[in-house]
């Protein structure tokens, strides 16, 4: 389970950016068949600058990400996860990230560990994602 001390901790900040390709390979995994998401034009006569992304693509950002709490840690589950957008993210376009572990939570042999991932297109918040796993002192849910 994750020490108390981790804590609101931060990861270091990584930076993306989404290609047509990465995006185009996430598309056919998820099976979604809007054609916003593969059709500039398309995307560009709804408003958007570029063809946006998915509102779940942000999970993969998690992947890049050096989470020292996790380490080490047994296997865990994801017990929740929620998306919040202040503005469309698109591909070709750079964003930066942190993870913070906001809050940490026992419940008998569990433990809730609640993470809140930023994006930001310069200095201005552009999504939210949260996201709590659950993990055990056994390893096993």
């Amino acid at each position: 389970m994750i020490d108390d001390t981790y804590k609101q901790s931060q990861t270091t900040w990584e930076t993306f950016r989404v290609t047509y390709d990465a995006l185009q390979q996430y598309v056919v995994t998820i099976n979604e068949t809007n054609p916003i998401y593969l059709e500039e034009q398309l995307a560009k006569k709804a408003g958007f600058q570029d063809i946006p992304l998915p509102a779940t693509y942000p999970s993969l950002f998690w992947q890049d990400f050096y989470i020292p709490w996790l380490e080490n840690q047994p296997p865990f589950i994801l017990n929740a996860q929620t998306f919040t957008y202040h503005e469309p993210m698109v591909i070709n376009h750079n964003y930066c990230g942190q993870i913070t572990l906001t809050k940490l939570r026992n419940h008998g042999n569990k433990q809730f560990a609640v993470h809140v991932l930023q994006l930001y297109d310069q200095a201005k918040v552009v999504a939210m994602m949260k996201t709590t796993l659950v993990l055990t002192s056994e390893g096993v849910i």
